[in-house]
């Protein structure tokens, strides 16, 4: 009942300098704490280390270092680590970077810098559209999840292995409605934007997927991106698996590029249609220059910003690929699109 009230009480505390602070935290850094909070630790977790770094309050936090950072069952989507995710879950984001701007040296601060130390997952919950950076629109896009507009976003997956002699790429992404169950499949369509910095990416995507046939699980949605800047086009995932809710596109043979940028974007039906980009960082350097502003079903979408955007991952398609035919070797790669690290970007 606390963790809620704090949650309630989040547009009240956080104000406009709130809004616009925007807190970059780090995959690699994420992935490392979630593995050691699986394990008792006797020194501080590299999660607790990053906490008491961000402390400009000087608190003395060795107790809760010492102690075992612990998974915990939680609902996706909370934020505020009381394991359900309901409408405090979206106000504590902002709760959260009132007090991270503040360098948590209130007695809330140095709470929820305690939560984050037994329940690590906040952290990844807090980063709700798995971007990179912990800002209102996390807020905005988890308030959009808990009244069923929207679901969440985890999971992407490329998957490489060998068929007959030539490499095939699997990419799936895992959505999640309120309350972990899964999504409204007639309601929703999933897209992955397939894109390259280089120019001659294009001609690869179309002989490949727009007339080829590399396509063979998925459909395209379309073929080009609306911008001269812009290189590679979106494919329509089909659901493969129904709770968790599973969609995927196969692409066979791969495509023959040495880097493959890939984002998420979520589309969903019905009393109004709504529409999700699923990026990286929105701020430069961008890996591409210019903004993605289409339509696809009638429903359209674009990324934040004018001057360019950032893939939510990129894999190197054929160099995961196994080189030998022999068996059915499988090289899968999961990408956490979420992380632990945090500082204040200005």
């Amino acid at each position: 009942a606390a963790a809620a009230a704090v949650g309630a009480s989040a547009s009240a505390s956080a104000g406009s300098a709130a809004l616009s602070t925007t807190v970059q935290v780090s995959e690699r850094e994420r992935e490392a704490a979630e593995q050691e909070a699986a394990a008792p630790v006797a020194v501080p977790n590299k999660l607790a280390q990053l906490a008491a770094q961000n402390c400009r309050g000087g608190t003395d936090l060795l107790p809760l270092l010492q102690r075992r950072a612990r998974s915990v069952a939680h609902e996706t989507g909370d934020t505020n680590g009381d394991g359900l995710f309901d409408v405090a879950d979206a106000g504590f984001v902002l709760t959260y970077i009132t007090q991270f701007n503040e360098g948590f040296a209130t007695s809330l601060g140095q709470d929820i810098q305690a939560r984050l130390v037994s329940r690590p997952y906040m952290l990844v919950e807090l980063d709700g559209d798995s971007n990179g950076a912990i800002n209102n629109k996390d807020a905005i896009f988890l308030n959009r999840v808990n009244v069923g507009l929207l679901n969440s976003v985890r999971n992407v997956t490329a998957t490489a292995a060998d068929n007959g002699g030539q490499c095939a790429l699997t990419l799936s992404v895992t959505l999640v409605a309120r309350r972990d169950q899964p999504v409204d499949a007639a309601a929703t369509t999933v897209l992955f934007d397939l894109a390259s910095s280089d120019p001659s990416f294009q001609a690869v995507f179309d002989a490949s997927v727009v007339s080829g046939s590399a396509l063979t699980l998925g459909q395209l949605a379309l073929g080009s991106k609306g911008s001269p800047q812009l290189y590679g086009g979106l494919v329509q995932a089909v659901l493969v698996q129904a709770n968790p809710s599973v969609f995927a596109v196969r692409l066979d043979p791969s495509l023959a590029v040495p880097t493959l940028g890939v984002s998420v974007v979520q589309l969903t039906t019905g009393f109004r249609n709504f529409s999700r980009f699923f990026g990286g960082l929105e701020v430069p350097p961008f890996a591409y220059a210019a903004q993605l502003d289409v339509s696809v079903h009638g429903i359209a979408f674009s990324t934040s910003g004018s001057q360019g955007y950032n893939p939510l991952v990129e894999i190197a398609p054929q160099a995961s690929c196994p080189s030998s035919t022999a068996g059915a070797t499988t090289v899968s790669t999961t990408v956490t699109t979420t992380a632990t690290t945090a500082t204040t970007t200005t």
